[in-house]
């Protein structure tokens, strides 16, 4: 029987972005997991510590062990606790969390090339960046590690970055099906003070340059007619200084928001924007396409790969645009992309992957 285990550093915290990945996946991988009871045996290892949450599944067995409150302590037990279980139970390793053990583990995921495309989203940060370009250039030299990436441009960018034989990566994208399983939360409308009667668009992401978020104030100077609601938090990045020097009227910044709001503003939006000069694979497009919304995204990096005829494409360095006339473009059939692009789907890959 195969023993295979995943790192489960991030239960206990928010579920966004990567852990979102890892968690969606898991989840999906433990039904797929009901009839091959007697060839796999896999575990989920979380720190002993991690808070308490009503994660449960039915064929994948939570282990707890070692502390990771504190930046120290969580470093140790990624680069130590983890892969010194994984030794010592004769595992397979798995990271999808970007944690990245530097030795002891045969997957790991390595979701986009954002560190080294973009230094200056980290000035102040250069040693965070420094360490993290390490870990992956110490997992990428060892030809025994496979690497699981989220579209084909990142499986590009890592053989440019990194030197990786293509035949090394495979690329196992996000999915969208997690948006059933959220309550809208209308009360964000009067927590931030959005007036819910004036047409709005809407983006969420992070304040970091590569989100190129100072298209979305040049469009709103130009579009006067409708409010742009833009969430996410400024952790880690100086672009946030450059966005409130260019303040404008009709954009609202929310800062962070919980899953409930951010479906509220999503299925009340005009339409999604994401201006990105950069992504790993954009994953709030595909969960405003899951809600039967428009989504407008830059015609830049994987995001035409991803989201091929079902979106309204713009230029990322020209905010010159009359959203009005956008909006009347045609686009195709999103249920293809959801088809495309699904949790279920991924969990299979990985299964097929990481079972072989």
């Amino acid at each position: 029987m195969k023993r295979i285990i995943f790192n489960g550093c991030w239960v206990g915290t928010n579920v966004v972005g990567v852990s979102r990945y890892a968690y969606n996946i898991i989840k999906e991988l433990d039904k797929l997991l009901e009839d091959s009871k007697d060839k796999y045996c896999v575990e989920l290892l979380v720190p002993a510590d991690a808070v308490e949450s009503d994660l449960s599944f039915n064929n994948i067995t939570i282990v707890k062990k070692g502390q990771c409150n504190g930046k120290v302590k969580k470093y140790f037990w990624e680069q130590v606790v983890f892969p010194h279980y994984v030794k010592e139970t004769k595992g397979v390793g798995v990271d999808l969390t970007l944690s990245i053990p530097v030795h002891g583990i045969k997957y790991i995921a390595i979701h986009d090339c954002i560190y080294e495309s973009f230094p200056e989203n980290y000035k102040g940060h250069e040693l965070h960046r420094a360490l993290y370009m390490w870990k992956v250039k110490m997992v990428t030299k060892q030809e025994k590690v496979q690497i699981i990436t989220v579209s084909n441009e990142s499986k590009k960018e890592i053989v440019k970055y990194y030197n990786v034989a293509s035949n090394r990566i495979t690329v196992i994208g996000n999915g969208w099906e997690h948006m059933k399983d959220i309550t809208p939360d209308e009360r964000v409308f009067e927590k931030c003070k959005i007036d819910d009667k004036k047409p709005y668009f809407f983006a969420l992401g992070s304040k970091y340059k590569h989100k190129n978020l100072i298209w979305i104030l040049n469009a709103a100077k130009k579009n006067p007619e409708y409010n742009f609601v833009l969430t996410g938090n400024d952790s880690f990045s100086n672009e946030s200084e450059e966005l409130n020097r260019k303040k404008v009227d009709n954009v609202i910044f929310t800062g962070f928001v919980s899953d409930g709001e951010m479906k509220a503003l999503m299925l009340n939006c005009e339409a999604l924007i994401q201006p990105s000069l950069y992504e790993g694979f954009g994953i709030p497009p595909i969960e405003a396409l899951s809600m039967g919304k428009k989504v407008i995204v830059s015609k830049a990096s994987c995001l035409p790969e991803i989201y091929e005829d079902s979106a309204i494409y713009i230029d990322p360095n020209n905010s010159d645009v009359d959203l009005n006339q956008l909006m009347k473009k045609s686009v195709g059939d999103a249920k293809y992309i959801l088809e495309k692009h699904s949790w279920k789907k991924s969990a299979k890959e990985m299964l097929k992957l990481i079972g072989r």
